[in-house]
């Protein structure tokens, strides 16, 4: 690695912001919406020489629940709502890690 190179797969800038609201609550019963954004700048792509660069990308997912008691929970989950290609990282520009596409998922908790 050259004297002053940046790491590979490592932003000068990154940020995430997430919100949630809870929009009903009558005893053991909750419901409740969220939304997360997701930035990850410009990275070098490649340990020797600083000439692949992976591109930076924004994210959003989103999320909704549902709880009827206390001890159940349903979710949905919608990732890269805007079907953003992405690459996660790289260790050269011959291998390079692409991120997920728009997926969601459906998930049911219960405590014991």
């Amino acid at each position: 690695m050259a004297k002053g190179a940046r790491l590979s797969n490592v932003p000068k800038h990154q940020g995430a912001v997430s919100t949630n609201y809870e929009f009903l609550q009558e005893g053991s019963t909750k419901a409740g919406v969220g939304a997360n954004l997701t930035y990850v700048g410009e990275r070098s792509g490649h340990n020797l020489d600083n000439g692949f660069n992976l591109p930076s990308y924004t994210l959003v997912n989103l999320n909704a629940y549902y709880a009827p008691s206390d001890r159940l929970r349903y979710q949905l989950n919608v990732n890269n709502l805007f079907d953003k290609t992405y690459y996660v990282s790289s260790y050269s520009d011959l291998w390079v890690q692409p991120g997920e596409p728009l997926n969601a998922s459906i998930s049911a908790q219960w405590k014991f």
